[in-house]
């Protein structure tokens, strides 16, 4: 008795696995160029394209190719080709193909949408066929006749598909006589839909006297000048102070903000070789946060030439937004800021400025997620220091206790000589009409080697009855240079003293934290800063 063991499909491939028969190979050509594909080269579908809806490609456009592992001798044969991730959309022609010779069949072509690579036909035995005889919506079953004298290396076929995800492609080869599996072939991807097509990011643009500006390099930011009164309404800088790049893969621009470690290849947006490239940007909306409270706002483009004012949207106190249009200058767009200036122009605040830009893609892309970053800081041309919680002269007579604050300079040099001293004050419990809002007020000045007594009764003197507040002090120096913080280089705040000390009604001293700093970010405001309460 003769017993017939069915193998499933399961089975086949654990056979495969285990070496007992060896695979074929499968590679595919995209485009009418036509594109090479391997499994280990597959072909780039941007990540961006909406899959959801699909990426259809027409008949011809994308050849999936079964080259057996050794070229099949005369006989009947059965030929499977199965998809992953990809579903056919028009079935193939039923009509069969018939080899003419020895070389390739039909190729990249619309009007070839199957065909097979005859390595040899010797032996006038007429020509070998190939037959679609059964098709559903993933997978073809062909029919391979092979004539004595003739041998078959490849068949292809390029069906109308429709990609949904990753693409993979199963082939199989079995003897139509026996059943036996002559030429299995493992699954292997030829599509891969996860590469990311478009990059943003933001520079630091400082200016061209600070070498390697961009890119984390060192330089002064942006700072706020002390100048004649009204004081730190002006810039030292003026201008740019940052710039978002816009690149695609396959360029040095996209490789400088993805990979740097390697260069990246092209990435396509449809099954025919069509690379994606900066036309599919259509916009690019840039938000910047941060105080813009005495600055206007512009941008330029790629070109260095200004963005239509109409394209800074919705300004506010503390936000601005920049719809860069889609086209050539896509590239970079630059974002500058400047003093309003004139007669009462308001006092200019230390700030950071972050960015999110969200990119507007073309028809058959989804929106990708929105890409951050930040540009420069602007800080305040000296040393700032946080003073939380602080009493007028009035508040605190009610309660016997005084507000002193010290300010003393160790360097005795005449960089910080002569050093201005201002008070700023946020949040008054008195709403005191007579404090000018947002407003720095001179307190005194810092002698070399000297110090500066600042108490509830001069800060009341200078700024009237505040009740409780929150003061930023601000030191202004002499001097400032090049790629240092203000004074001759290196001096920093390690050099101004500030301590701040509460005495009670019975003579006790008690210290009270402060915040050091350079005035270099906004989240150094009090407002901000209610661990210190």
């Amino acid at each position: 008795m003769t017993k017939t063991l069915l193998l499933t499909a399961a089975a086949v491939t654990a056979l495969v696995a285990a070496g007992s028969a060896q695979a074929g190979s499968l590679s595919a050509r995209a485009g009418t160029a036509p594109i090479a594909v391997a499994p280990n080269n597959p072909y780039k579908l941007a990540r961006e394209l909406n899959f959801g809806s699909g990426v259809q490609g027409s008949v011809g456009q994308f050849d999936t190719i079964f080259t057996f592992n050794n070229a099949l001798a005369a006989g009947s044969y059965t030929v499977t080709l199965a998809y992953s991730g990809a579903t056919i959309t028009t079935a193939l022609p039923t009509t069969t193909v018939n080899s003419a010779g020895a070389g390739n069949v039909g190729g990249v072509d619309t009007t070839n949408a199957l065909g097979f690579e005859v390595a040899s036909a010797a032996g006038g035995n007429g020509p070998s066929q190939l037959t679609v005889t059964s098709q559903t919506s993933t997978q073809i079953t062909f029919a391979l006749q092979i004539p004595a004298g003739n041998t078959v290396t490849s068949i292809y076929a390029s069906p109308a598909i429709l990609v949904t995800g990753p693409m993979s492609v199963t082939a199989a080869v079995t003897n139509q006589v026996t059943g036996a599996v002559v030429d299995p072939a493992v699954i292997q991807p030829l599509i891969t839909t996860n590469n990311q097509a478009f990059a943003a990011r933001t520079n630091r643009a400082i200016t061209a006297a600070d070498s390697n500006a961009f890119n984390g390099g060192a330089g002064l930011d942006t700072r706020i000048a002390e100048g004649a009164a009204p004081v730190f309404t002006t810039l030292t800088n003026p201008g740019q102070i940052g710039q978002v790049d816009v690149a695609v893969a396959g360029t040095v621009a996209f490789d400088t903000i993805v990979q740097p470690a390697a260069a990246s290849t092209a990435v396509y947006r449809d099954l025919n070789g069509s690379a994606v490239t900066l036309a599919d940007v259509t916009s690019a909306t840039i938000n910047v946060t941060g105080i813009f409270t005495g600055l206007t706002s512009t941008a330029n483009d790629s070109a260095g030439g200004p963005i239509a004012a109409s394209a800074i949207t919705s300004p506010t106190a503390t936000s601005r937004q920049v719809v860069a249009p889609g086209g050539a200058n896509i590239g970079t767009t630059t974002f500058l800021v400047n003093p309003t200036g004139g007669a009462g122009a308001p006092q200019l605040q230390p700030s950071d400025y972050d960015v999110s830009v969200q990119l507007a893609l073309a028809s058959g892309f989804a929106a990708p997620a929105a890409f951050t970053g930040t540009f420069e800081t602007i800080q305040t041309d000296g040393f700032s220091y946080i003073i939380p919680w602080v009493a007028s002269q009035t508040q605190s007579g009610a309660s016997g206790n005084q507000s002193v604050i010290r300010v003393s300079n160790i360097r005795a040099d005449a960089s910080t000589a002569g050093g201005r001293v201002y008070v700023q004050v946020y949040n008054p419990s008195t709403g005191n009409a007579g404090l000018s809002a947002g407003r720095s007020t001179f307190i005194g000045t810092l002698g070399t080697s000297g110090e500066l007594v600042i108490t509830s009764q001069s800060l009341e003197a200078a700024l009237g009855n505040f009740g409780r507040a929150d003061l930023r002090l601000t030191i202004a120096t002499t001097a400032t240079t090049g790629n240092a913080l203000p004074g001759a280089a290196p001096v920093g705040a390690s050099t101004i003293v500030v301590k701040r000390l509460i005495q009670t009604s019975n003579g006790g001293l008690t210290e009270v934290e402060i915040v050091a700093g350079d005035a270099s970010s906004a989240t150094n405001l009090p407002v901000n800063q209610g661990v210190n309460y």
